[in-house]
Formats: structure tokens, C-alpha cells, sequence
């Protein structure tokens, strides 16, 4: 028998299959242990001695499940020179290591009892014909009529007490109680003083939890505590290396999460142009631009122009402000539409004003002599009239707070000058309107 938590060690063989000579395996034989048939996680570890020369060495323990009673065997796997075979190089019964000897003990001395009480010839009665139950210090009397009867205790067949036979046959005062006792190796008087020393329920338990203390085993609560995490591991994991198979719980949220960013990034694209410009391209801006540029155009006032408009005191009101700029722009497209009529209107009054003497009082020289011109007043007087002319026909330009007359050739600019409402502020071109009325003043020779 093996005794549950004692180490065994086996040796065995490995040879070449063609030859018997002894050859070691091709890799490290394998020892796999059996408890009552069935393949156990007992660890069997296996040890090369010299060539094909092995050792295996194992531990029947409780906790691989090995209880009293229980067959154990080793079987070894192994593959020599290319040719794999195996064996049972161990097979045996577990035991206990306390109680399963006091009870094969037990057993040993009923055997002994039964075969001493059958043994032919044997009559304890022969001394004692009022035989009453031994005490301590009796003498079993004289049996020296075993030997009679022909019945040698060898005779019985029972080896573990062979070595009896010649102290019963030769003992002239019989065999005592101590005599038996040492014999099947009782210490006490009775199997009751005997059964006393062994360990009672408490001092089982009390010896346990000190050896799970001792050895810091896991408690139920730590036990519990890790069966939590490992109720959450799938009956069959996935192998080391494998592809992970995601739950589809987090298909769902990568899934809405995805769709997530993927909006956010639509939003910000569809406003891209369906075919943008490339790197270090010039930008052309949309007619919308242009739009929105030109209307805000339209509402900016200079810091000068501000300045005037705060001098002049306009008027808070936004309708009035509104009529203001009406009657403005309305004067400076009036200056821009100047027509022929209008312009020999304003020569002729020019001509009165500077009473130049008329045609028939030219033609017959009828005028005072005071009043008839010089050469020279009347070269100024057609270059007056020349610059009329100009005025009234050629280009004109209002930019900005400058009002331009252009010479002949339309490009040279003749006169310089400013257009001023009827307080006398400058306009300039982008609060001009022709149905305001105004005067062009301060034309100086370009």
C-alpha cells in the first residue's frame, strides 16, 4: 500500500526497439497517474538517470482527490528511436496514514485470534476448567497439547505469526497477555486504552485549520471572492493566440460610437466644395461673397467721414438720415448727368455775370472804349470759355472725396476738386446720390 502524502520514486527503462539496447528516449517521457481507472492531475515527474534510465517520482494527495482505498497506477509515455510505446510501471492501494494502520493492526491481531481459537488441538479449556476472561498478569497455562494434537502453528498457514511457533512450543509456563500484545505490536492493555490515544473529532479539526493557516491556503471568502471572476470565463476560452470574438454588446457601441464620429466629420465636410481647389491655388470667392462684400462696403464710414458727420450735427433719426443721403446722392447724379441745355445755361449766366459785351455790340463796336476788352482780357475771356465747354462735355470722376474733370483725351485731369452739400461738408462718392443736390467747389488746374 501507498500512504495518502508520501513520495514514491520508480525507476524504469527506455531501449532501442530493433536492438533491446538501452537508448534514451527521443524527447522526456511523460507520466500520467490514474485513480481508480481514470486519468488524475496528480503530477508525475520524470527524471533521466543515465542512458535509458529513468525516475518518476509522485505524491498521492488529497487534494488531487486520492482517498483510502483508492487504486493508484503510473503509466509512462514514451517515444525511442521513433517508436512510441508506453507501460504501467506502478499500481497500487492508497491508505490513510493513521487510522488505516491501526486498522490493518486490528485486523492482524483478529486473524491471529481466529487462527490461535481454530488451530487443531488447540483446547484452552485443557488447564483451566473454569475458564474465566484473562486479566493482567494471568498465564494462558500450559499448551504444550498443541504440539499433541500434531498442529503446529507453522501448520496454520498464517506467516505473520510463524515466528510464534517455537515460544508457544517450548514455553513451560504458557504465553502472557504481555507476550501477545508485543507480538501484534499493541501498546496498551486493551484496544480501548489503545483507541484513547488516537486524535478525537476536535483535534482533527483544530489540527486541519492549523495546517490551512500554516500553509496561508485560501479561505471561503477568498475562494468566493475568486469564483466571481472566474464564473465570467467562457466554458471553452479561446486559445492562446487566437482571434478574439467580440460580444456583441460591444458591436453595438463601436458601432454607435463609429456613426458618431462619422456624423461629426459629415458636418464639417459637406461644406467643402465638391471640387476643391488644390494646394497653393488662388481662391476664387463666390458671387455671394462679392455681394456681401459690396453691401458692407456700402454701410462703412471712414474715421474722417464719421468725424464730419459728427460736426455737421445730423440728425439722430434714421429716416431722416436716409433722406439726407437720398438728397446727396441725388445731387452728385445730377453733377454726372449734366446735359448739353444745362450747360449753355450756366455758360450764358457765366457770360452775363462777367458783362462781356454782345455780339452786336461787337459788330458795331458801339461800346465805350472803357469796356471794349483788351487782347489779353479777350484771350482770358475764350479761355474761360473754352473751360466751360470742357466742363460742360468732357469726363468727369467722383472718387472717393475728390471730384475729377478730365482735358480732352479724357485721361488728363483739367480740374480738381470737392463735392459739398449745401453746409459745405465734403460727399464723398459712396454716400453720393444724383437726386441730391449739391455743388462741385474748389476745382483747381490738375
Amino acid at each position: 500500500m501507498i500512504r495518502i502524502g508520501d513520495q514514491r520514486e520508480k525507476l524504469f527503462t527506455t531501449h532501442q526497439f530493433s536492438t533491446g539496447a538501452a537508448m534514451d528516449a527521443d524527447a522526456p517521457p511523460t507520466g500520467t497517474a490514474y485513480r481508480n481507472g481514470a486519468a488524475n492531475a496528480l503530477t508525475v515527474t520524470v527524471a533521466n538517470i543515465t542512458t535509458g534510465l529513468y525516475k518518476a517520482t509522485f505524491q498521492p494527495d488529497a487534494l488531487d482527490g486520492f482517498e483510502s482505498s483508492d487504486d493508484i497506477d503510473i503509466r509512462i509515455s514514451a517515444t525511442v528511436d521513433g517508436v512510441a510505446g508506453e507501460a504501467i510501471i506502478f499500481s497500487d492501494i492508497c491508505q490513510n496514514a493513521d487510522t488505516d494502520d491501526i486498522t490493518t493492526s486490528i485486523g492482524n491481531l483478529q486473524e491471529l485470534v481466529d487462527d490461535v481459537t481454530e488451530a487443531d488441538g488447540v483446547i484452552l479449556s485443557a488447564t483451566q476448567a473454569n475458564y474465566a476472561p484473562a486479566k493482567a498478569g494471568d498465564n494462558m497455562g500450559s499448551v504444550t497439547s498443541m504440539s499433541d494434537a500434531g498442529a503446529s502453528l507453522t501448520a496454520i498457514g498464517d506467516t505473520r505469526i510463524a515466528y510464534l511457533d517455537a515460544p508457544v512450543s517450548g514455553a513451560g509456563s504458557g504465553l502472557s497477555q504481555a507476550d501477545v500484545r508485543t507480538a501484534v505490536g499493541l501498546a496498551a492493555a486493551n484496544l480501548d486504552a489503545q483507541f484513547a490515544g488516537l486524535p478525537t473529532d476536535a483535534d482533527v479539526n483544530v489540527a486541519c485549520d492549523t495546517a490551512i493557516s500554516d500553509a496561508a491556503l485560501a479561505t471561503a471568502a477568498a475562494l468566493a471572492a475568486v469564483k466571481l471572476k472566474t464564473d465570467l470565463i467562457p466554458a471553452s476560452p479561446a486559445a492562446v493566440g487566437s482571434a478574439m470574438t467580440l460580444h456583441s454588446d460591444y458591436d453595438a457601441a463601436k458601432t454607435a460610437a463609429s456613426q458618431t464620429t462619422a456624423n461629426a466629420i459629415k458636418a464639417k465636410t459637406d461644406n467643402l466644395p465638391a471640387s476643391p481647389a488644390a494646394v497653393g491655388s488662388a481662391m476664387t470667392l463666390t458671387a455671394a461673397y462679392d455681394a456681401a462684400k459690396t453691401a458692407a462696403q456700402a454701410l462703412v464710414c471712414s474715421e474722417a467721414r464719421l468725424a464730419e458727420l459728427d460736426a455737421a450735427n445730423l440728425p439722430a433719426d434714421a429716416a431722416a438720415i436716409s433722406a439726407l443721403v437720398a438728397a446727396v446722392q441725388a445731387a452728385v447724379a445730377a453733377l454726372n448727368n449734366l446735359s448739353q441745355a444745362q450747360s449753355q445755361t450756366a455758360a450764358a449766366a457765366a457770360i452775363a455775370a462777367a458783362t462781356l459785351p454782345t455780339v452786336a455790340q461787337m459788330n458795331a463796336r458801339s461800346l465805350p472804349s472803357a469796356e471794349i476788352a483788351t487782347a489779353a482780357a479777350q484771350t482770358a475771356v475764350q479761355a474761360d470759355v473754352t473751360l466751360l465747354k470742357r466742363v460742360a462735355k468732357n469726363r468727369r470722376k467722383h472718387s472717393g472725396e475728390t471730384f475729377t474733370i478730365y482735358g480732352d483725351d479724357g485721361e488728363t485731369p483739367l480740374l480738381v476738386g470737392a463735392v459739398k452739400d449745401k453746409d459745405g461738408a465734403v460727399i464723398d462718392s459712396t454716400h453720393y446720390s444724383p437726386t441730391t443736390p449739391a455743388e462741385v467747389s474748389e476745382l483747381e488746374d490738375a
